[in-house]
């Protein structure tokens, strides 16, 4: 896992706004930062539910592999995230690939 400020960090360095990145920005950062997949996630609420999304984008391209959403009417539901995240993200994270090394 990469902290989120050294993704920002990176996109920064090569001119690229940190808050907006496109498909194509994707690949230069994972190539910078030698991963193969990015998570990014977000959180609402609407009314009396919480609900969180989680997007996996590939290294490589910069195509997003697929999403996953959880919710629950009490921020403590989406304790789920932790129970199986991973189990229900990880067939995107193994078709996930590098874009190589920098050069």
């Amino acid at each position: 896992m990469v902290p989120r400020a050294e993704v920002q960090a990176v996109a920064a360095e090569l001119g690229l706004r940190a808050g907006r990145l496109s498909a194509d920005d994707y690949p230069q950062i994972a190539r910078e930062l030698n991963v193969a997949a990015f998570v990014r996630g977000r959180v609402s609420r609407r009314r009396r539910r919480w609900s969180v999304t989680a997007v996996v984008r590939n290294g490589a391209d910069g195509a997003e592999l697929g999403r996953s959403s959880w919710g629950g009417r009490t921020v403590s539901s989406l304790g789920a995230i932790r129970r199986n995240g991973y189990r229900r993200l990880e067939p995107f994270l193994a078709a996930a690939e590098s874009p190589g090394a920098p050069a």
